[in-house]
C-alpha cells in the first residue's frame, strides 16, 4: 500500500486487522511512527476499537521508534510472534522508516523479499505500508523496484487530490497478481464509523493520479 503522509494509511491498515479480528484470527501490527497508546486513540476516534484485542491478546504491536533499524532483529521480533500465536493478518506501517533508518541500505531489497517469503509460507496475509514524498504534482515517485514493492503480489495506491475545490483522498489499484481486478479510481472517505469506498468518480476528469485533476482540454483545477 502506497501513498504520501495523511493519505490514510495507517487507517485503512487497521481497517484491514480489525476485520480479521472481527473473523477471530490473531493479528500482528508492526508500526514506526505512532507508539501503542496514540494508535489506539486515533483509529478509536474513526470506530476502530482495536484496544480490546490488544487486552486478551488478539492483537500484538511491535513498536520501534523511527531511529536505527535493526533488520536481523525486527525480522526475529515480527516472525517469532507469527509463529508463536499463529498470526494470520499483519500490517506493517512504515517501511519508508525502516529503509531510511537502516545502517545497511545494501540489503533492503534482499531483506524484504526474504521476510515477504517467510511470511508467505506461514499461511500470514501481510499489508505493508509505504510513504511516497511527494502529496502532489504530475509526477508520480512510485518505489516499483524497492522494498516489498518489487515481490509483493498486490499493490495498492493513495493520493489526494484536488477536485472542483475540494481535497480528496484517491484509491486505486495499480497490481493484483493472477486475477482480474477493478481498475477503477475511487474516492475514500474517513468518517466516525470508519473508511468508507465510495462508488467512481462520476465526474470526466483525467490526470487524477497526479493530485492535480482537470476537465478533458482544460487546464488543471
Amino acid at each position: 500500500m502506497l501513498g504520501p503522509p495523511g493519505a490514510g494509511k495507517t487507517l485503512l491498515g487497521s481497517s484491514f486487522l480489525a476485520e480479521g479480528l472481527k473473523q477471530g484470527e490473531h493479528c500482528l501490527y508492526m508500526g514506526f511512527y505512532e507508539p501503542p497508546n496514540r494508535l489506539l486513540g486515533k483509529v478509536a476516534s474513526t470506530g476502530i476499537d482495536l484496544g480490546g484485542a490488544m487486552a486478551d491478546g488478539r492483537l500484538n504491536f511491535i513498536w520501534q521508534p523511527p531511529s536505527e533499524c535493526i533488520l536481523d532483529v525486527l525480522a526475529d521480533q515480527l516472525l517469532s510472534d507469527v509463529r508463536r500465536r499463529n498470526v494470520k493478518r499483519v500490517f506493517v506501517d512504515g517501511l519508508s522508516a525502516m529503509q531510511q533508518a537502516s545502517p545497511e541500505p545494501a540489503r533492503i531489497n534482499s531483506f524484504f523479499a526474504a521476510l515477504t517469503q517467510e511470511l508467505r509460507c506461514t499461511g500470514t496475509t501481510t499489508l505493508f505500508g509505504m510513504e511516497t514524498p511527494r502529496l502532489f504534482g504530475p509526477v508520480l515517485d512510485v518505489p516499483m523496484e524497492v522494498g516489498p514493492s518489487a515481490v509483493a503480489e498486490n499493490l495498492f495506491f493513495l493520493r489526494h487530490v484536488e477536485l472542483e475545490g475540494r481535497l480528496r483522498r484517491l484509491l486505486s489499484i495499480f497490481k493484483m497478481r493472477d486475477t482480474h481486478y477493478d481498475p477503477t479510481l475511487r474516492e475514500f472517505v474517513i468518517t466516525p464509523q470508519g473508511i468508507e469506498v465510495l462508488p467512481p468518480f462520476s465526474v470526466a476528469v483525467d490526470t487524477l493520479l497526479t493530485g492535480l485533476a482537470r476537465h478533458p482540454g482544460a487546464g488543471h483545477f
